[in-house]
């Protein structure tokens, strides 16, 4: 019976000193990112020279999106459609598309900022410089 009491001690005590080092170890833990947005056009620092600018790209999430606002300078120019919604391995994915008229704005490097929020308002934001440069003259053919 006294044998049995010692390994019992010896094991609670062993069990106990494995435990305080588990407890020790580092362990490395990865935030994964409620939304992740992928831009394939306009790209950072790409040089617009047309009337309009067309986004495109991809939004992840891993909650249904709300909503998706698209800024120029810190000023909203508009809301993108959230087109072609796809459920796969528990992450969402939409498909980006905006197009919107910026002739108004003068040539000149802008923030392109879009804004993705998520069901349960959780935020994601990418940020990209773009060049408005449409000073080429135009030349007309006479013939």
């Amino acid at each position: 019976m006294i044998n049995q009491k010692k390994n019992y001690i010896n094991l609670t005590i062993i069990f106990v000193f494995f435990i305080i080092q588990l407890v020790r170890l580092p362990i490395k833990v990865q935030a994964i990112p409620n939304i992740s947005i992928n831009l394939k056009t306009p790209v950072h620092e790409e040089v617009i020279n047309d009337k309009e600018i067309k986004i495109d790209g991809e939004i992840e999430s891993i909650s249904k999106l709300k909503s998706v606002y698209v800024y120029i300078n810190d000023e909203k120019i508009g809301q993108a459609k959230l087109d072609k919604i796809e459920f796969k391995e528990n992450i969402y994915k939409s498909k980006l598309e905006y197009n919107k008229d910026i002739s108004s704005f003068k040539d000149g490097i802008y923030n392109l900022r879009i804004l993705a929020i998520d069901q349960q308002d959780n935020k994601e934001e990418k940020e990209i410089s773009i060049k408005i440069k449409r000073d080429q003259e135009e030349v007309w053919d006479n013939r």
